[in-house]
C-alpha cells in the first residue's frame, strides 16, 4: 500500500471540512431551493390596495384575502403601470411595461404574437396552463391567451355594462371545475372584475355596503376568492404559490377623476401585492417597492423555470424568503396613461414612481415627494430640478426604447359604443 503524504493528508482534511462547510451552507440555502409545482396568479379588476384590511381598510371586509396575506408577504408598496385593463394586463403576462409590449389602451391595442409570455413559458416547461377572466376587456381576439391551453372568456348574453361581464362567482366556479381535474403542475390565472364600475353589489352586501357600494363589491369578491383559495388548498395541500394583485386601482374622487383611465395618480396606481406558498416567508411585510413587470421574473423563478428572454422587471424571491431584506436600489416604476389622447385628443400622461418621489409629466413635470405629501397635492418640481432633470432623461429613455404608439386593432361596434360612453 502506498504511503500517504503529510501534505496529501492535510489537502485531504481541507477538502473534507470545505465539503462539509458547503453541505451546511446548502443545507442553510435549501429554503432558497424550494420550488412551486403550481402557480396561481389572481387578477382582481379595480382593487385600490387600501380597501383591504391587511393594507388599512375594514378590518371585517375582507377576512380571505386578509387570511391570504397573513400566510405570506404582502408588499406594503406595488404599482401598476397604468389605470387600463389591457394595458396592465400585458405586463403581467410578458414583464415588459406598455411602451415595450406596444399594448397602450383597451379595445384598440392587441398583443402581438411575438411577445413571450408567461403562459408560453409555462406550456413549454410541460405545465398545463389555463385562464378564466370577468370581462370581455380580455377577450382572446386582445392577444392575452396565447399560451393558454384553455382560455375561459365567454361571457353572458345581453349584459348591459361598458363592457361585457360575469361575475366573480361565475368565474370562480369556473375554475373550480378546472381545479377539480387538473394535473399535478400548472400555471392558472384567474381574473375577476366585479369592483370596476358600476358597483353592483350582490346581496347582501347591497344593503350591508349600501353607502359604499365599491367597498361592497369588493367584499362579495372576496368570498368567491376564499372559495377559490379553498378549492386549492383541499386538492393540493402543497407546492402551491398564489399571488393576487390588480390591474389598477379606483380614484374615487381624488384629483377630480371619479373612476380610473384619465389620471396615475396614487388611487389608480397603488394596487395590492400579496404572494403565498411554496418556499415564501410567512406573516411578513416586504419593504421592497413591487411593480407589475416584476411578477413575471417572480413566479417563473418560483417555478424553476427559464426567464423571459426580456423584461422590464426584477425577481422577487429574495424578498419573498427574506422580507427585511433591504431594498437595495430600486428601479423607477413606469407610469403612463394615453386613453385621454386615444379618446379626447389629450396629452399623454406619463411618469415614473420610485420609492419616494414621484414625476408626473402632463406635459409639463410634476413632482411629488410621497413621504411628507402622500395625497400628491403639492408640486415640488420647482424645488427639486436636478431630480426633476434625472426623472426626465430616465422617462425619456425608457420611451426611447419602445414602440411607436399604433393601434393595431379596428374595434366592433359594440367595442367602439363602449369606448365612446
Amino acid at each position: 500500500m502506498r504511503a500517504t503524504s503529510p501534505l496529501r493528508s492535510r489537502c485531504r482534511a481541507l477538502a473534507s471540512a470545505v465539503g462539509c462547510l458547503l453541505l451546511l451552507a446548502a443545507c442553510d440555502e435549501a429554503p432558497d431551493l424550494v420550488t412551486a409545482d403550481r402557480v396561481v396568479l389572481i387578477t382582481v379588476d379595480t382593487l385600490r390596495a387600501d380597501h383591504l384590511g391587511s393594507y388599512g381598510g375594514p378590518p371585517d371586509a375582507t377576512p380571505h384575502l386578509d387570511a391570504l396575506a397573513a400566510r405570506g408577504v404582502r408588499f406594503e408598496v406595488a404599482v401598476a403601470p397604468t389605470p387600463l385593463t389591457m394595458p396592465s394586463h400585458a405586463t403581467l403576462m410578458t414583464g415588459l411595461d406598455p411602451p415595450r409590449h406596444g399594448v397602450r389602451d383597451n379595445a384598440t391595442f392587441r398583443l402581438g404574437d411575438s411577445f413571450a409570455t408567461l403562459a408560453e413559458q409555462f406550456r413549454d416547461a410541460g405545465l398545463t396552463t389555463a385562464a378564466f377572466v370577468g370581462s370581455a376587456v380580455l377577450d382572446r381576439q386582445y392577444g392575452l391567451a396565447q399560451g393558454f391551453e384553455v382560455y375561459g372568456d365567454r361571457m353572458p348574453v345581453g349584459v348591459e355594462t361598458v363592457f361585457a361581464e360575469r361575475s366573480a362567482e361565475l368565474v370562480v366556479d369556473e375554475a373550480i371545475a378546472w381545479l377539480g381535474d387538473a394535473p399535478e403542475r400548472f400555471f392558472l390565472w384567474v381574473h375577476v372584475y366585479d369592483p370596476h364600475h358600476p358597483y353592483t353589489p350582490p346581496p347582501p352586501f347591497d344593503v350591508e355596503y349600501r353607502l359604499d357600494p365599491y367597498q361592497g363589491e369588493i367584499a362579495a369578491t372576496d368570498v368567491q376568492l376564499g372559495r377559490l383559495i379553498a378549492a386549492l388548498d383541499t386538492r393540493f395541500a402543497e407546492g402551491n404559490l398564489l399571488l393576487l394583485t390588480s390591474d389598477h386601482g379606483e380614484a374615487l374622487g381624488a384629483h377630480g377623476e371619479g373612476s380610473h383611465s384619465y389620471t396615475i395618480f396614487e388611487g389608480t396606481q397603488r394596487i395590492p401585492l400579496l404572494v403565498a406558498g411554496a418556499g415564501v416567508a410567512v406573516g411578513a411585510t416586504a419593504g421592497r417597492m413591487a411593480r407589475l413587470s416584476d411578477v413575471g421574473p417572480t413566479v417563473l423563478a418560483a417555478a424553476g423555470l427559464a426567464p423571459l428572454a426580456e423584461t422590464d422587471g426584477v425577481d422577487l424571491g429574495p424578498w419573498l424568503r427574506d422580507p427585511q431584506r433591504a431594498p437595495g436600489e430600486q428601479p423607477f416604476a413606469y407610469l403612463e396613461t394615453l386613453a385621454g389622447r386615444f379618446q379626447h385628443g389629450w396629452s399623454p400622461v406619463l411618469g415614473l414612481r420610485g420609492a419616494r418621489y414621484k414625476l408626473l409629466r402632463t406635459p409639463h413635470a410634476e413632482l411629488y415627494d410621497l413621504q411628507v405629501d402622500p395625497a400628491e397635492s403639492y408640486d415640488r418640481a420647482d424645488s427639486h430640478p436636478e431630480l426633476v432633470g434625472e426623472m426626465n432623461r430616465e422617462l425619456a429613455a425608457r420611451l426611447e426604447r419602445g414602440l411607436p404608439v399604433r393601434p393595431n386593432l379596428e374595434p366592433g361596434r359594440e367595442e367602439r359604443e363602449a369606448l365612446e360612453s
